[in-house]
């Protein structure tokens, strides 16, 4: 069985690049051999596509027999072809089989399933119309794949794209946090009222419009005096100063009555 290293699909949009890790492993045993070189060359021209028909063909065939390089090829052919959830399937397939150097190659391929969801995530919170806490969603993912590199890098020295992946998705990581508390103070400022408008005088009730309108009506006596005739009105000042002279009449009798007198100490 000999190794041939291939480039994983580096997905040019996303801000991190992932870096090289495909290691397809060849064989030409059982009789499933046709389709797995069929997959290793789909795989090796970039076919991806061909490339996971290929080994799912060839994993079908196998059956019980098929070794964890099997799922592990199957999963790289998902990830290029963007079947995530099928990659991520196959890299538990390895794990179930035992053997450790190929799950060291489906753990950092488990990273890199990890970060593409994450850089989805964070370009669907990006949107205008996003929640804040859909950065959340993007930072976990994140936070998956710098966990698989980390540990690729602490069980072995000899592998830089592991640890360059790791610095990446670090720096990926801050600025997302950013990215979330900027969105966080956009938020908050829409749900507080706006402070800064003075508040607007209410309009005048009907009471009020009553009250302004008060001063332009009549007195209620000059009202009657227009109403009588000039003869009425003669009548009525003759009858007040008759009034007014009696109240004269009366004053200056009180004040002639003699007063009650009083025993003073003085």
């Amino acid at each position: 069985m000999r190794i041939a290293i291939c480039c994983l699909v580096s997905l040019a949009s996303l801000p991190l690049a992932v870096t090289s890790i495909g290691e397809l492993w060849h064989a030409a045993v059982y009789d499933w051999g046709d389709d797995f070189g069929r997959g290793v060359r789909a795989y090796e021209d970039a076919r991806y596509r061909e490339a996971l028909a290929a080994f799912r063909e060839a994993e079908s065939s196998a059956g019980a027999y098929a070794s964890a390089e099997l799922h592990y090829n199957l999963a790289l052919a998902a990830f290029g072809a963007g079947d995530l959830s099928l990659a991520e399937a196959a890299c538990t397939r390895v794990d179930e089989q035992g053997d450790e150097a190929t799950a060291e190659l489906a753990r950092f391929l488990r990273g890199n399933v990890a970060f593409q969801r994450c850089t989805t995530a964070a370009l669907q919170a990006a949107r205008p119309e996003s929640p804040p806490f859909a950065y959340d969603v993007a930072i976990r993912f994140g936070e998956t794949a710098r966990d698989a590199w980390k540990a690729c890098v602490l069980r072995r020295d000899d592998w830089p794209e592991a640890r360059r992946n790791l610095e990446r998705v670090e720096r990926f990581l801050d600025a997302l946090r950013k990215q979330k508390e900027a969105a966080d103070q956009r938020d908050k400022q829409k749900k507080q009222p706006n402070e800064s408008k003075p508040p607007e005088d209410p309009p005048p009730s009907d009471d009020e419009g009553k009250k302004q309108d008060a001063p332009r009506a009549a007195p209620r006596l000059i009202a009657q005096l227009v109403e009588l005739s000039p003869e009425e009105v003669k009548g009525l000042l003759e009858k007040l100063d008759d009034k007014e002279t009696e109240k004269r009449k009366l004053r200056r009798d009180r004040r002639r009555e003699p007063g009650v007198r009083v025993e003073r100490d003085w």
